[in-house]
């Protein structure tokens, strides 16, 4: 019938599930609204426990209602068990050998990154979970029996899957660490030393460049234009790297160095000049990059070979950043070591599952996401099934 959401129709099962978990999120976001006002009963757990129940809501809503398969619904969920369980790792290991004797001082700093972290994770919950309800481009309104397509298909999806596919996972991933943040920082026992082993400023840093994957990968149906999204993001980086060079600047002068001067050029020069150039060496490529892709080459001799310089380029660019990365987070030459060792072994571990992808290859199903679909007229932004944010 007219009005009825698409997905009711074309799967009433998953709408169900989407509207009963998006309902629970929405009355558990009213019940805790109320709880607030409620002096005498913020001294129980009722309010931590309503808060969870809404956010449990919110990841059975998103999972059922961004997604039209089980796998990927499950894929979805097992991203905040992830998130969950990194964080525990983490602040294990960071507890192992460190006596607890937090100071009033650091008790302060601890709260103003909570709050600072909380708006980050509610913020950017918000708008992925938009987001991942109304994916770009809208939904089919219509069959198209040729196509293999059913109304409430997003049409990034049949005309880009791989773009859609990257666009749905950064989304997910940004949301499911948005969620799993504002969990943690319910409970003072979880954020405390989360916050302290700098677990939860990981968590954000991975969330804000899902946020940008995904903003690259939906924005556009172009590479080129995402490749420039992402070369000014890096410009901007490291344009503040050297500016703000790590270990600060002294503050004050004397007979051994001058008020303004990087500490780390007078403490370890070695290493700040590796830094230094590496950082410099990275800047330079992106801005390379940059105006590589701003080059219109109509002949196909030069522009295979500009392709080939920018993917030189753009290697260049994050090799620079890795050793800028290695010389500047830390002060020891044995940290710096452990540092390229995990980029060796995370480089490794993505080569042994490129050769495995390609031993055990197998023709792709067509039928699912064929290679060139046939064009699709509409582009319809219906089909969005009463996506209420309960937050």
């Amino acid at each position: 019938m007219a009005g009825d959401p698409i997905l009711l129709t074309t799967n009433p099962g998953r709408y169900k599930a989407f509207f009963y978990c998006n309902s629970v999120a929405f009355v558990a976001s009213l019940v805790a609204i109320i709880l607030v006002q409620n002096k005498l009963l913020l001294k129980t757990h009722v309010l931590e426990a309503a808060m969870v129940l809404d956010l449990f809501g919110l990841i059975g809503a998103y999972a059922a209602g961004s997604c039209r398969d089980v796998s990927t619904s499950i894929y979805a969920m097992a991203l905040a068990g992830g998130v969950l369980v990194y964080v525990v790792i983490h602040v294990v290991f960071f507890t192992l050998d460190h006596t607890d004797t937090i100071t009033p001082q650091e008790i302060e700093m601890v709260e103003k990154r909570r709050k600072r972290l909380l708006l980050f994770a509610v913020l950017a919950a918000t708008v992925t979970y938009q987001a991942g309800l109304t994916p770009p481009g809208g939904f089919r309104l219509h069959d198209d029996e040729s196509g293999g397509f059913q109304a409430g298909d997003p049409v990034l999806l049949n005309n880009f899957p791989r773009r859609y596919t990257a666009y749905f996972y950064c989304n997910s991933v940004s949301f499911m660490l948005s969620i799993a943040l504002i969990i943690l920082l319910v409970n003072p026992h979880l954020y405390r030393p989360a916050i302290r082993s700098y677990a939860l400023a990981i968590c954000t840093a991975v969330g804000m460049f899902g946020l940008m994957g995904a903003y690259a990968a939906g924005s556009t149906q172009h590479l080129k234009t995402s490749i420039y999204i992402f070369a000014l993001v890096v410009v901007v980086l490291f344009v503040i790297a050297g500016l703000d060079p790590p270990g600060g600047a002294w503050q004050h002068s004397s007979e051994w160095y001058d008020a303004g001067n990087p500490v780390m050029h007078d403490n370890r020069r070695p290493r700040y000049l590796a830094f230094f150039y590496s950082n410099s060496t990275s800047f330079v490529a992106s801005i390379v990059v940059i105006i590589i892709l701003l080059l219109e080459w109509k002949d196909k001799t030069k522009r295979s070979l500009t392709l080939r310089v920018l993917s030189t380029t753009i290697v260049l660019d994050l090799l620079a950043l890795l050793v800028a990365y290695a010389a500047g987070s830390s002060r020891g030459w044995k940290t710096s070591v452990y540092v390229v060792a995990l980029i060796i072994a995370v480089l490794a571990y993505i080569a042994i599952h490129v050769i495995l992808a390609f031993l055990c290859s197998h023709p792709d199903d067509s039928s699912q996401h064929p290679e060139n679909p046939p064009p699709i007229q509409e582009e319809a932004n219906g089909g969005n099934q009463g996506n209420s944010f309960a937050s």
